[in-house]
């Protein structure tokens, strides 16, 4: 994760990131980014199913909810603070 950047849309300050194998020569890969290439350009009632195997990200999309196990299964959560501005 990396210090947010441009407008405050993380509850904790921080974009959670990848890390590519060339992070040193080309950077992390922000939330901001997958988001504005993977989910704001599909169209209503279209779904995604991105898989990411990660220890402790909330959400490398950067979507409104974000999934937990709980003792019944699996729930959505809210994310708090969450706006959900599509970009221009």
């Amino acid at each position: 994760r990396l210090p947010a950047v441009g407008a405050d849309d993380e509850p904790d300050g921080y974009d959670e990131t990848l890390v590519p194998s060339d992070a040193g020569a080309a950077g992390q890969i922000r939330d901001d980014l997958l988001f504005r290439t993977l989910v704001a350009p599909l169209p209503a009632g279209v779904r995604l199913f991105f898989l990411l195997d990660s220890c402790h990200s909330g959400t490398a999309l950067d979507l409104p909810y974000v999934y937990r196990p709980d003792d019944r299964g699996m729930a959505a959560r809210a994310v708090p603070g969450y706006r959900f501005a599509r970009p221009a």
